[in-house]
């Protein structure tokens, strides 16, 4: 296994990791200084990995056009209709199932040759390792919102 789909594995196990310790009076809070919250970064990394990985993926995944709605850049919690935005758990699941995804498909993954390069990125391994950094991006984003909400162990769910 590529050193790219094991650093994703890591990377996206401690994304689920943190959101499954996130208590539900801060999942849509937004604190000062943040545009967003931690709804709102967990359904990112979710669209943004399929919009940009979909391309390679030859089982058909598809995501509800609504995610893109609600989660890709321009997008903002303050202009949710609540009753159509996915639970934190669900959002969760599709994660782990990303994950999966990947792990099932890393031979082919990682040696793809993307049809349109995306930002100097040729191949699905290239393009993996960007995606890896973008989900650290936002996994400090979440960490920072729940220590900003008064959460000290962003790790360990309250009890």
């Amino acid at each position: 296994m590529s050193g790219a789909v094991k650093s994703f594995d890591m990377w996206r196990t401690r994304i689920t990791m943190s959101l499954k310790a996130t208590p539900d009076r801060i999942i849509d809070h937004i604190p000062s200084g943040y545009p967003n919250n931690i709804r709102w970064n967990a359904g990112h990394i979710l669209a943004n990995f399929y919009e940009k990985m979909e391309p390679l993926s030859k089982e058909n995944q598809r995501l509800d056009p609504l995610y893109n709605d609600l989660f890709l850049n321009g997008t903002s919690p303050h202009d949710w209709d609540f009753d159509q935005v996915p639970s934190l758990d669900t959002l969760i699941e599709e994660l782990e199932k990303q994950n999966d995804w990947v792990q099932r498909n890393a031979g082919t993954l990682v040696t793809a040759r993307l049809e349109t390069p995306f930002r100097g990125m040729e191949t699905g391994e290239e393009l993996l390792q960007l995606l890896t950094g973008h989900d650290c991006l936002h996994l400090g984003v979440i960490n920072g919102i729940k220590y900003a909400s008064g959460i000290r162990n962003v790790w360990k769910p309250e009890h």
